[in-house]
């Protein structure tokens, strides 16, 4: 049974042949964009939801993140389709340096 402060590894993939919109449109709720009005005059950040959630990016498609904050993120991914596979695994020093990190 895991633990409250187990860290898991989250992989995560669109379908084959998914149109490229929708791994854009993925990556931009997940992760946040900048967003720029006016030809670029002005610039403001769109949020994501890992904006708000330590996590540690490990490669595309690939996240580590404590036990406890995986269920807002499958429910996203659960939303466009994405294959998802959940790992606990025993985290490196730089995970937990990451993951204890305050959100921006």
């Amino acid at each position: 049974m895991a633990r409250e402060g187990a860290v898991v590894l989250l992989l995560f993939h669109l379908p084959e042949r998914s149109p490229a919109r929708e791994a854009t449109k993925l990556s931009q709720r997940l992760y946040g964009r900048t967003v720029s009005t006016w030809s670029g005059k002005y610039h403001y950040p769109r949020p994501g939801l890992l904006t708000q959630i330590p996590h540690r990016r490990v490669g595309r498609g690939a996240l580590v993140l404590w036990r406890r904050d995986v269920g807002a993120v499958l429910a996203l991914l659960g939303q466009v389709g994405a294959k998802v596979e959940v790992r606990e695994v025993t985290p490196l020093d730089e995970d937990l340096r990451e993951l204890r990190r305050t959100p921006q």
